[in-house]
């Protein structure tokens, strides 16, 4: 839509919208039972994918939008961040496993997503924590890697919404953010690992990897502003 291809784009989001008609029967193809947040969550995306339609169809298409996605100093931050987020990831899971009790590994390394997105804004943030995360999970073989997009996307970019604000309004985004990050594993791990194990790792993901690496990145962050001037 950017350079112009307004009709390509609404064709693209039709798809989108089938793909995510479709993701209502995938409970019941596997026996699960739908959960109402899940029904409510995709009927409320189909309603915005819809949205999406009728302003693509609306645009003309030779009419272009101004101004660049991401400058080439952007690009080169995030593909440095992606990849020292994926090396955390991968360093923790195969160098030195810490054995979570609801199974699988604790990993730290998301205090990256938190110090990029706290340095350099809400784009680098989260596309930093989809890259980094999707980037590891093939990797590591984690089938479903596409629940990390939103999870550690979500996590990078909202805190960055509070690059330039007060430190105590930052800690509260990076808090937000690892509450989004762990809320979204908590919700499919209820289908995957039934409920009580879902909890349990809901505490881990919160508590353990999101708290950690809270005050991990926001300490790195502050000590690279105060050393690092040109990071603003």
């Amino acid at each position: 839509m950017r350079r112009g291809y307004s009709k390509i784009t609404a064709l693209i989001t039709i798809a989108a919208t089938i793909f995510a008609l479709l993701a209502l029967f995938t409970p019941t193809a596997f026996g699960f039972d739908y959960a109402s947040v899940f029904l409510v969550g995709t009927l409320f995306g189909v309603a915005l994918l819809l949205s999406s339609i009728v302003i693509n169809l609306a645009i003309p298409p030779t009419q272009t939008l101004k101004g660049r996605m991401f400058t080439s100093v952007e690009v080169a931050t995030i593909v440095m961040f992606s990849a020292l987020y994926a090396l955390m990831i991968v360093f923790t899971y195969q160098i030195y496993p810490i054995p979570s009790p609801t199974g699988g590994y604790l990993q730290f390394g998301d205090f990256v997503v938190f110090m990029a997105t706290l340095l350099f804004g809400v784009k680098v943030g989260g596309v930093t924590g989809a890259t980094g995360a999707i980037v590891a999970d093939f990797y590591l073989g984690y089938p479903r890697w596409y629940v990390s997009i939103i999870a550690h996307g979500l996590e990078g970019a909202i805190p960055g919404l509070t690059k330039k604000r007060h430190p105590a309004v930052q800690i509260i985004a990076l808090v937000i953010g690892g509450f989004l990050m762990a809320s979204t594993y908590f919700f499919v791990n209820i289908f995957i690992k039934g409920y009580p194990v879902a909890v349990l790792s809901y505490v881990r993901y919160l508590f353990g990897q999101a708290g950690i690496s809270i005050v991990i990145g926001f300490i790195v962050a502050r000590v690279a502003k105060k050393t690092l001037p040109q990071s603003q």
